[in-house]
């Protein structure tokens, strides 16, 4: 099974629970090294880019199923890219994780070093968030039921 380390809105249980129908994997706060994170213009969610002497906190999911893992990959898109990194986890132990990356090719639209808040975006941009959420997630599911990819789940 795939370690996930989020550093932005996938660290929210209510996201989590809204893309991956009502579940939110087990998880543990922890940090990557040699990464920065950055607010995206005109988002609310952020982007990470590889960085010297910097480091992002977020979390690992843990125990991610193949069909979620799809899901989270359509969900970030294009945008993003997959990469294998070391994480600290916070309770001293590191563990292999996957992580979203943001393409180089975009890097102009990121600004704000470190400046992605997640309370802000708790506060302000949540509750709409976790409903286009539900609705991606809802398409997804639709769109692979046709195709016979899996069952429908909710």
């Amino acid at each position: 099974m795939t370690v996930l380390f989020v550093y932005g809105t996938l660290m929210f249980p209510e996201v989590l629970k809204a893309l991956l129908a009502g579940r939110v994997p087990r998880h543990a706060p922890a940090r990557i090294n040699g990464f920065q994170r950055y607010r995206i213009k005109n988002q609310v969610f952020p982007g990470t880019v590889k960085a010297a002497q910097s480091q992002v906190q977020g979390l690992c999911l843990f125990d991610l199923q193949q069909d979620e893992l799809q899901v989270l990959d359509e969900f970030e898109g294009d945008e993003y890219y997959k990469e294998e990194v070391e994480a600290q986890l916070l309770d001293g132990g590191t563990t292999t994780a996957t992580v979203y990356l943001w393409q180089d090719s975009l890097r102009s639209y990121l600004y704000g070093a470190g400046g992605w808040d997640p309370e802000a975006f708790r506060e302000k941009e949540l509750e709409a968030y976790v409903e286009m959420c539900g609705r991606f997630a809802a398409d997804v599911r639709q769109q692979r039921d046709w195709k016979g990819e899996f069952p429908l789940s909710e």
